[in-house]
């Protein structure tokens, strides 16, 4: 595995900007759970059997947030060796105490806490936790090696250039992380000399994470070329304004802003049949806009707000940048 080159790492007051494979990784896990976000285009699709073995360890309580949080504690949260953020996994580190993890709502902070617990105290399930990230690794490995590398290294020269140039903090961050409950916790980072900024090469708009000695923010690496970056950027928030781009989902979704319902109560409520209200449910979920939870004694549907805020903040903001680059 090649090593980024030391003087790819930036050292600001409060702060620093490094690749990290550990991020990376998150990345990879996610898109076998959010299948809309794989961050492959040119890669094929992960085998299926891999795919439920991923499931199969988030039903069993399991998050990709413990590997950054074990990565944090190992020392291995930056740089370029995979193997050293397996090695995190295989012998976690000790737990601190307290584990803020300002950065997660409530429910995902207990999740994450108990997947941290389920990590260190069930050696099989932890091997069986580091078989699925070897093996998701090794479907992007050659493509890292081969261009994200290099695209990472390209967005921390980047970075250097706009900070030679007088940019601030906020130009850097992406826009996701200048709202609450992100940007006072960057600021908050910063001056207590705990933030990290990671380019990514497979992940997403933006990643944001308390962990024990670390504020992560994940920023995208993008292309050199910023016509194709712009193509990636819109085809990808084009497949996901699709699907609110539909009546009934668009409708199912609108309701469910409202409170939580039943495929049943959403069936009566939009006199349609029960199975096409599970398909289109099934849509808004893979998209992230939906997600379904247990209340007293039924499952129901619940709109993740943020996340439909979100999606059209990205919208928005997607016209902002393109003029802005334009101007």
């Amino acid at each position: 595995m090649p090593v980024v080159a030391e003087e790819s790492a930036v050292e600001m007051p409060g702060w620093r900007i490094e690749p990290s494979v550990a991020a990376e990784l998150f990345w990879v896990l996610w898109g076998f759970v959010h299948p809309e976000h794989w961050p492959l285009e040119a890669a094929p699709k992960a085998p299926s059997e891999l795919a439920a073995e991923v499931f199969s360890l988030r039903d069993a309580g399991l998050r990709a947030g413990a590997i950054l949080v074990l990565a944090d504690l190992a020392g291995s949260l930056t740089g370029a060796d995979a193997e050293a953020v397996f090695a995190a996994v295989e012998s976690p580190p000790q737990l601190p105490a307290s584990l803020p993890l300002a950065s997660e709502k409530e429910a995902d902070r207990v999740e994450l806490l108990r997947a941290l617990e389920l990590v260190i105290g069930d050696p099989q399930l932890r091997r069986r936790l580091v078989a699925v990230m070897r093996r998701a690794w090794a479907l992007v490995e050659s493509t890292w090696r081969s261009e994200g590398i290099q695209a990472c290294e390209a967005a921390v020269a980047r970075a250097r250039e706009q900070l030679g140039s007088g940019a601030r903090l906020q130009e850097l961050v992406p826009h996701y992380g200048r709202r609450e409950p992100w940007w006072p916790q960057i600021e908050s980072a910063q001056a207590n000399g705990r933030l990290l900024l990671v380019p990514t090469f497979f992940g997403g708009t933006f990643l944001a994470w308390d962990l024990p000695n670390t504020y992560l923010v994940g920023l995208q690496a993008r292309p050199g070329d910023e016509v194709a970056s712009l193509r990636q950027r819109a085809s990808k928030l084009a497949a996901r304004l699709k699907v609110l781009g539909d009546p009934t989902r668009l409708a199912i979704a609108a309701l469910l802003a409202r409170r939580p319902a039943s495929v049943t109560e959403l069936a009566d409520s939009l006199a349609i049949a029960q199975p096409t209200v599970s398909m289109h449910l099934k849509l808004l979920r893979e998209a992230g806009l939906v997600t379904t939870s247990r209340e007293g004694g039924r499952m129901v549907q619940v709109a993740d707000r943020a996340a439909v805020v979100a999606l059209l903040d990205e919208a928005r903001d997607a016209f902002r940048d393109a003029f802005r680059e334009g101007d």
